[in-house]
């Protein structure tokens, strides 16, 4: 057993057992794989549980096959959630839900992944909190306490500022079938272009960063007096020849 063993029990439960290196380093590389080539029922479903469940607490299985199977033609992004900590994001998230999923009926899907261990929630979450918090969001959910909550904070090194990746992981997203996937800066560019900027890529942020750019400096060429901001912070006036 390594001396470590109690940090290797709060990481991977009873699966790391016997804890011993060979057996560590085998998660670790079943994680790395899980990271970088996702499958949405390695990471959401178990032996134990082949569904997710709805706000009001019900499974969300179909008669004849697995919601999660199911998911896999669609964009899912996997919420990391702490409570208290992101009511920004989250109202930002329930915006764009509502525009891409109900309105424009596009093939998406949230998962809810409650964190009830953080230095944030320890002691503070219970079933009770995370079906009140839980039963104000319109998408699916993990269970409370479900193994695979865990597992995604491991795969995903949430939270980023005990080492794991900036920027901030809270959201990660999968494209159908895996086609492409976003695991570190969704909430960013969700924050700064909302609905408009799904799927929630970092390639997407950019696009929609050199179209602004773009209408900015075009938009300048008309301006007979546009205004730049030197370093000190002073402004100048430039006076285009145009306009001479």
């Amino acid at each position: 057993m390594q001396h470590n063993a109690i940090s290797l029990f709060q990481a991977y439960g009873a699966a790391g057992y016997p804890f011993s290196k060979q057996k560590i380093e085998r998660l670790i590389s079943q994680d790395d794989r899980a990271r970088y080539y996702p499958s949405l029922t390695a990471l959401l479903a178990s032996p134990q549980r082949d569904y997710l469940i709805n706000n009001k607490g019900h499974k969300m299985k179909s008669k004849d096959s697995e919601l999660v199977t199911e998911l896999e033609d669609k964009t899912v992004i996997l919420y990391l959630y702490e409570s208290g900590c992101t009511k920004a994001l989250t109202a930002r998230l329930k915006d764009a839900y509502k525009v891409l999923v109900e309105e424009e009926k596009m093939k998406l899907e949230v998962v809810l992944v409650y964190i009830y261990d953080s230095w944030n929630t320890l002691g503070c979450t219970n079933e009770k909190s995370f079906m009140e918090e839980f039963g104000t969001m319109p998408w699916l959910a993990l269970p409370f306490r479900d193994s695979n909550c865990k597992k995604l904070q491991r795969v995903y090194l949430y939270p980023s500022e005990l080492g794991g990746p900036q920027p901030d992981p809270s959201l990660v997203v999968i494209g159908p079938y895996g086609q492409y996937f976003e695991p570190f800066g969704a909430s960013d560019v969700l924050m700064k272009f909302g609905s408009r900027g799904y799927p929630f890529t970092r390639k997407r942020g950019l696009h929609l960063q050199v179209e602004t750019i773009k209408k900015v400096s075009l938009g300048m060429l008309w301006d007979p007096e546009p205004v730049f901001i030197r370093g000190c912070g002073s402004e100048v006036i430039f006076l285009s020849s145009m306009h001479v």
